[in-house]
C-alpha cells in the first residue's frame, strides 16, 4: 500500500511518504487534540504561527485572494473560549 502521508511546511514545501511521516513526528498539532471535539484551543504561539503560514498561502501565493474568512470561522466556533484570539479581532 502506498503511503499518502503529507506535510506541508510554513513555507509551501510539500513532503510526501516516509519523509512527510518524520516531518510530522517533530511539528503537530497533536497535543491540542480533544477525541471528542477535535482542536478546539491552541496557544498563542500556536494561533499567531498558524495565521502567518495562512498568510503566507493565502495572500502571498493567492494574489487573487482578499480574505481568509476569519469572522465566519469565529462564527463556526460557537461557543468556543476567548483564549482564541483572531488578528484584528481581539476583544
Amino acid at each position: 500500500m502506498k503511503n499518502k502521508t503529507i506535510f506541508i511546511d510554513e513555507n509551501i514545501n510539500i513532503s510526501k511518504g516516509e519523509n512527510a511521516e518524520q516531518l510530522l513526528k517533530k511539528k503537530n498539532d497533536k497535543i491540542f487534540l480533544n477525541e471528542e471535539k477535535g482542536v478546539v484551543k491552541v496557544t498563542k504561539e500556536c494561533w499567531y504561527e498558524a495565521q502567518a503560514c495562512e498568510k503566507n498561502h493565502w495572500f502571498n501565493r493567492g494574489k487573487s485572494v482578499n480574505n481568509n474568512r476569519n469572522d465566519y470561522h469565529r462564527d463556526q466556533f460557537d461557543g468556543v473560549s476567548d483564549e482564541i484570539y483572531f488578528i484584528g479581532k481581539r476583544k
